[in-house]
């Protein structure tokens, strides 16, 4: 120990427990940024007093008690009971961190990050094998894998979380105009792998609309269907009623070779009318997906049944593979007005751009939509002897990019 450590300590032993001056504490660089309630804190300094001292090292800098510190100056208090401390290593620094502010008020995760980076400095700072340029404080460092573990174990967390919080934060800085929201969001929301999910979703999004556009072939991520069911309430009314495009059998719809336009990993998305409910469950199993969950748009005008009169469409939701979803506050209900016959709203499509990757793919689509590839609009027809034509014999593509 020095001279100027212990003449410190000396001068330091006699204040502990005991009123001390705040303006003689050094509050130096502190990973914590964001304060919580400090009102109820300070209420409860003002009525019963500080029950737990501050602590400071025989230098007078502060190592726990950030918070009460600043609730002290807050309601005009100008003497505080500190405990004095030595610290003699990292390890020991980080239990006093993890202690202030995992057991009072937890640090958010761009603090924890923020704590990870000082840490590798002063690591860095330590190992003669590597220039001083890495202490500096402004400098881009990397997060090495023993910082990380460390921080991990001391602090409680999960090691692959943190890693994950660390790669939000870094996204942000390599490019705030794309990712410079995520870090206050995951602080916020208090979802380091919600953010995280974010991230990837985006990121895939940017590679897809980078690489050529698709035209066909298995490589869409998600596949979007809305089949002309036959008309009526069941398979026997097959063929009956007038609409403006042909309708498809049962059998033709379950046959229908949508795990040619299927990536290996890949959301399919079907409408199915309340008639035809049943039937949408088998198809999706028949083409090799597995049920997810169902969105059900619900209409502000009635429409014709046989029990009750329709007001809804459902949205049977399934997926292959291990899809990226990025996960949101929707519901399973959508409110929204009809349109022209058969088309589906705008904000089932809004939905669907915002949770599922692309590629994007619509089979028996009615209009072009940008973003999406579109196959078997409204030119779908049948030919003289009134047979419907295979949708691959007269499809039209449409491949418009946002």
């Amino acid at each position: 120990m020095s001279n100027q450590l212990i003449e410190n300590k000396e001068k330091y032993k006699d204040k502990e427990g005991k009123s001390f001056p705040i303006k003689s504490i050094d509050i130096g660089t502190r990973h914590r940024h964001d304060m919580g309630d400090m009102q109820s804190l300070m209420e409860s300094i003002r009525h019963r007093g500080m029950i737990n001292p501050v602590t400071i090292n025989p230098n007078g800098l502060l190592l726990c008690g950030q918070r009460r510190l600043i609730a002290a100056k807050k309601i005009g208090l100008t003497h505080v009971p500190v405990r004095v401390m030595e610290v003699t290593s990292l390890d020991h620094r980080l239990e006093l961190e993890k202690d202030e502010n995992m057991l009072r008020k937890e640090l958010t995760p761009t603090e924890v990050v923020a704590l990870c980076k000082d840490l590798e400095r002063v690591e860095r700072y330590h190992d003669s094998s590597i220039e001083r340029p890495y202490a500096n404080s402004q400098a881009k460092i990397r997060i090495s894998d023993p910082v990380v573990t460390k921080v991990a174990r001391a602090l409680g967390k999960n090691k692959r979380t943190l890693e994950r919080a660390i790669e939000v934060v870094e996204a942000a800085e390599r490019e705030p105009d794309k990712y410079g929201h995520l870090p206050e969001k995951m602080d916020r929301r208090g979802s380091i792998n919600k953010a995280h999910n974010e991230l990837q979703f985006r990121k895939l999004e940017e590679k897809i609309k980078q690489s050529p556009p698709v035209m066909k072939g298995g490589s869409y991520g998600t596949i979007l269907i809305d089949p002309p069911w036959p008309y009526g309430n069941s398979p026997q009314h097959e063929g009956t009623g007038q609409l403006p495009y042909p309708s498809m059998a049962v059998e033709e719809i379950l046959k229908f070779p949508v795990s040619k336009y299927a990536a290996q990993d890949c959301v399919v998305c079907l409408w199915v009318t309340n008639a035809h409910l049943k039937y949408g469950f088998i198809a999706v199993n028949r083409w090799g997906f597995e049920y997810r969950t169902m969105l059900t748009w619900v209409k502000n005008t009635m429409g014709t049944g046989v029990w009750l009169r329709g007001q809804t469409e459902h949205l049977l939701i399934a997926s292959q593979g291990n899809p990226l979803i990025n996960v949101t506050n929707e519901t399973t209900v959508m409110h929204a007005p009809t349109r022209s016959h058969s088309e589906k709203p705008k904000e089932a499509y809004k939905l669907l751009e915002k949770i599922f990757p692309g590629p994007r793919i619509e089979l028996f689509a009615r209009k072009s939509r940008n973003g999406w590839t579109t196959h078997g609009t409204m030119e779908l027809q049948k030919d003289n002897s009134g047979t419907t034509l295979e949708l691959n014999a007269v499809e039209t593509v449409s491949e418009v990019q946002s």
